[in-house]
């Protein structure tokens, strides 16, 4: 009887991080958990958004949201290969449920679970919230290499002194 929990991982990729890469990545974790009896409940491209502080350099980081049920031991070689992979700048796996045997867990229920906390982007039809957000991530790709303007306001209030 394999023993699984639930849990929902959040992947940060290079910004520059290819479309085929993304499959290949996503090909490899599916594999890890298929190998060990896990099932993935549902993966979701959150897109390209600005980070909250520099990541290796990195300012952007391309942002997946991962839910799965999978034993601990799968867990384990998910997180190994995250850790080897060049393209992931960061993840962090959150536990959402105790232990328990694998056939225990609804797997439909799980799913409309994963699917409410997790509504596409591309469904957003409020056009006022898409607008707001197109502009939004508009502003941040103008703002990529823009940080150097803050120091010379200071050089000239120096001057002036």
């Amino acid at each position: 009887m394999i023993m699984a929990r639930s849990y929902e991982t959040i992947i940060i990729t290079r910004p520059d991080y290819e479309t085929d890469s993304v499959e290949k990545l996503h090909e490899r974790l599916l594999k890890a958990i298929d190998e060990k009896g896990g099932v993935e409940l549902k993966l979701v491209d959150w897109g390209r958004r600005k980070l909250a502080y520099p990541i290796s350099g990195h300012r952007k980081g391309n942002y997946y949201y991962w839910g799965f049920i999978a034993s601990p031991d799968c867990l384990s070689e998910v997180h190994r290969f995250l850790k080897l992979s060049s393209d992931v700048i960061r993840f962090q796996t959150i536990t959402l449920s105790d232990a328990k045997p694998l056939g225990a867990f609804d797997i439909v229920k799980e799913k409309e679970r994963v699917e409410a906390l997790t509504p596409d982007p591309q469904d957003d039809e409020d056009p006022i919230r898409r607008d707001r957000r197109d502009r939004r991530r508009r502003r941040d790709d103008d703002e990529d290499g823009d940080d150097d303007d803050d120091n010379d306001d200071d050089d000239d209030d120096q001057e002036d002194a």
